[in-house]
């Protein structure tokens, strides 16, 4: 079982009107690591926020702080990362087996309805999930996400870089963390100092096993392209890109033009990383999008 417990990790910091609680919970061989409100207010709607790679759920308090406690947030640490705790198995990763386990762990919680937010990794896995699971979900959020790769060649090629970078990792985590942060994707926003540093610690304690695992059985070069079936999709969706990262401000736009019942939102002032540049404008778009849909 691979995690490394450290830094921001062991302290859950109280917000504005939200003091978090830590449950772990165990599902085949794994054991999933989850932050709630630890009083929460059955009448404010609950939102699970599933994070990008080299994240955990901490790298959403910056912006849930700015929120004024007007949701329950359900914050989850991805497999291979934050203090989920998972088997040194690359296809313990794959998509089938983190939907199956991400359905047992929304169960465990037994929220009568929610949002799903996710960004990037966590927003190829939280739209993947919505297709399979509508039937609680009273809106999805996908930051910074794309429906999959088209075409045989280029998602092999996104497999071979992903490899790869997992050995880069195993090598050398350091170097490999300076050079993944000096990618275009996350270049032209101007987030708070200090809330980056945070964002740089979190991804300075991941567990290198971890994360290089993340990468081999959850690349996105092996995601099912699943924009032919945005058109399923029976909730409501914000998309929310950044204007600095083009590839992704042309994603949501693809995506809402097959999605029945969206919004699209993009912040001229953010990167690929758009709840750390720009957490104000994302806490007031996803406030006022879940209160439409309540």
């Amino acid at each position: 079982m691979h995690h490394r417990s450290a830094g921001l990790h062991g302290r859950a910091p109280k917000l504005t009107g939200m003091d978090f609680t830590r449950k772990n919970i165990g599902i085949r061989g794994s054991v999933w690591s989850v932050q709630t409100i630890s009083e929460p207010n059955n009448s404010k709607p609950t939102v699970v926020f599933l994070h990008g790679f080299l994240g955990s759920g901490d790298v959403f308090k910056p912006m849930l702080s700015r929120m004024a406690a007007d949701i329950n947030p359900i914050l989850i640490d991805l497999p291979g990362h934050g203090q989920t705790e998972f088997p040194n198995d690359p296809k313990r990763y794959q998509l089938p087996q983190q939907l199956k386990d991400l359905h047992q762990v929304v169960d465990e919680l037994s929220p009568d309805s929610y949002f799903l937010y996710g960004y990037s990794m966590g927003g190829r896995l939280a739209l993947r999930f919505a297709l399979t699971h509508q039937d609680r979900l009273k809106g999805l959020i996908l930051e910074s996400t794309s429906p999959g790769i088209q075409g045989l060649g280029s998602a092999r090629i996104r497999v071979g870089e992903d490899a790869q970078r997992s050995a880069d990792i195993l090598e050398d985590y350091p170097g490999f963390l300076e050079r993944w942060n000096r990618m275009q994707m996350f270049m032209g926003g101007s987030p708070d100092k200090d809330e980056l540093l945070a964002y740089m610690d979190i991804q300075s304690k991941q567990d290198p096993i971890g994360v290089a695992n993340s990468l081999i059985g959850f690349s996105a070069g092996l995601m099912p392209d699943v924009r032919a079936r945005l058109r399923m999709l029976q909730v409501p969706v914000l998309l929310v890109a950044g204007g600095y990262d083009p590839v992704y401000v042309r994603s949501a736009g693809m995506m809402a033009s097959l999605i029945p019942v969206h919004e699209k939102v993009v912040i001229s002032t953010a990167a690929h990383r758009v709840h750390l540049d720009a957490p104000e404008r994302v806490s007031t778009e996803l406030s006022t999008f879940i209160q439409k849909h309540l």
